[in-house]
């Protein structure tokens, strides 16, 4: 973590198949001895993983017994070997078996699960009994089914409500076309992503939902992101940009090229004025503009330095502060000199405890028209839908 500046609370465990027992286990280990394993995984993820050792023990000699599917023949005795090198049996010793399995179904107190209670867990198996049944002669007890939904059923009893069983959608297949329940691809992997970013609080500009109400002109372009932003992370503030692009904004030739405005939605109440509005568009500007010099290739030659400068004005309706300014910089779109107008508008949405600031932004003068639709935007906000 030290040495490659981990963010550890963004980390997330996810185990596959038989490992998937060990980081489990390894989960449950960072919330009961936090000062051995300093990771905290704000989710867990196991995919047909077995959770009970002792339990795997007896699948092991039970498909070796059974002698007749030859991959899990060889599977359960080379899981025997394994296991009785290094822990023995769970009859001879299963203190051991006790220390390092996640969970034991055939005890019903409460045992190592307990330290998953408030974390969200996704268990998810391929629930095909009849297809098991036919081809590697198992029944429901020689799967992961039991031992995986009893533990997220342990962990619900416990309060926690973002454990869940997840059934595959789709029979479960190797890259080659082979049919089998313990592969990746029984997991919907858009709605898995869309979960850890949830759990995590990872901004996803496709399923964000808004919680306030800002209108989209005919034909305007939309954007969202998070802060900080991308190519201004010393803008200290945290919440979400939203855009509203003109039709016409990346049109050279266009009389509303350049135009559009974006509300920065902001946690809490953090301090905006004049001079910190100069200070946070300078670094806005000089990040994005920047960063079209490069995947633009466009020469030294062409490059302006840039100015912004912010005034305070009267104070609009519904604001707290209003402002208007100017940004000169270079049309990266143009590869010219270009002086963008502004109006900033500010105000505290109390029933949310988040901060609104709209920026309205055109070259074109304030009696143009594209001011009438930008400001129209700001009028029709609401904080609350």
């Amino acid at each position: 973590m030290g040495k490659y500046q981990l963010d550890t609370t963004r980390i997330a465990f996810a185990g596959f198949g038989i490992p998937g027992n060990l980081i489990i286990r390894y989960a449950e280990l960072c919330f009961e001895k936090p000062a051995q394993f300093p990771v905290r995984p704000r989710a867990v993820i196991g995919v047909d993983c077995n959770l009970d050792l002792p339990e795997l023990w007896r699948w092991s000699e039970r498909q070796a017994q059974q002698n007749f599917n030859q991959e899990d023949v060889e599977t359960g005795k080379f899981l025997l070997g394994m296991l009785k090198e290094q822990l023995g049996s769970p009859t001879d010793n299963p203190t051991a078996y006790a220390a390092v399995t996640p969970y034991q179904r055939a005890i019903k107190t409460i045992g190592h699960e307990q330290y998953l209670k408030n974390v969200p867990v996704r268990l998810y198996y391929d629930t095909d009994i009849e297809w098991r049944i036919t081809n590697n002669r198992q029944a429901y007890d020689d799967t992961n089914l039991p031992e995986g939904s009893d533990f997220i059923c342990r962990l619900r009893a416990l309060g926690n409500a973002d454990a869940a069983f997840v059934s595959a959608k789709h029979p479960g297949y190797k890259s080659n076309g082979i049919r089998t329940v313990t592969t990746l691809s029984i997991v919907d992997e858009i709605d898995c992503i869309r979960w850890l970013k949830e759990k995590m609080n990872i901004f996803d500009a496709a399923t964000w939902v808004p919680p306030y109400t800002l209108s989209v002109p005919d034909k305007w372009g939309t954007e969202r992101f998070d802060f900080p932003v991308e190519f201004a992370p010393g803008i200290p503030y945290k919440g979400v940009e939203d855009l509203r692009f003109a039709p016409g904004w990346g049109e050279t030739s266009s009389p509303e090229h350049w135009s559009y405005t974006f509300l920065w939605w902001l946690e809490g109440q953090p301090v905006i004025n004049a001079a910190s509005i100069r200070q946070h568009l300078t670094e806005y500007y000089n990040g994005l503009v920047g960063r079209n010099i490069i995947s633009r290739k466009i020469p030294g030659d062409k490059l302006v330095p840039l100015k912004v400068q912010i005034t305070s004005t009267q104070t609009q309706p519904n604001d707290i502060a209003t402002y208007t300014g100017t940004v000169h910089m270079l049309n990266y779109m143009a590869q010219t000199p270009i002086t963008l107008n502004s109006i900033i508008h500010v105000r505290y949405c109390n029933t949310q405890q988040r901060t609104a600031a709209f920026f309205e932004i055109s070259p074109r003068p304030y009696t143009d028209t594209i001011w009438q639709t930008m400001n129209g935007l700001w009028t029709g906000f609401s904080c609350g839908k």
